[in-house]
């Protein structure tokens, strides 16, 4: 399953946690639906006000309908490739 980034703002470290447990809560409501998108991560740059969910989904629509379920308002949702190189095995190639 592909991964999305959904990028949105957050004015405080308190709406980033509201962002949190709604995104969550969304992601388990769209499994019951059979809508198979799950909550991974994210990450609040403060200076900027950004936020930076990462979901697991099927395709970039049925991640920005759980955002929208959880009442997100994305800036955008970019497909993203994460811990390229943390397994073994695997490191990056090219340059130094």
């Amino acid at each position: 399953m592909a991964r999305y980034t959904v990028e949105v703002l957050a004015t405080s470290r308190e709406g980033l946690e509201a962002q949190i447990r709604r995104a969550r809560t969304a992601s388990e409501a769209s499994a019951a639906e059979g809508v198979s998108v799950r909550y991974v991560a994210s990450l609040f740059m403060l200076d900027d006000q950004l936020c930076l969910h990462l979901f697991e989904g099927p395709s970039p629509e049925a991640v920005r309908a759980v955002a929208a379920d959880a009442g997100l308002d994305p800036i955008r949702v970019v497909e993203t490739l994460t811990d390229l190189w943390s397994r073994p095995g695997r490191e990056p190639t090219g340059g130094t």
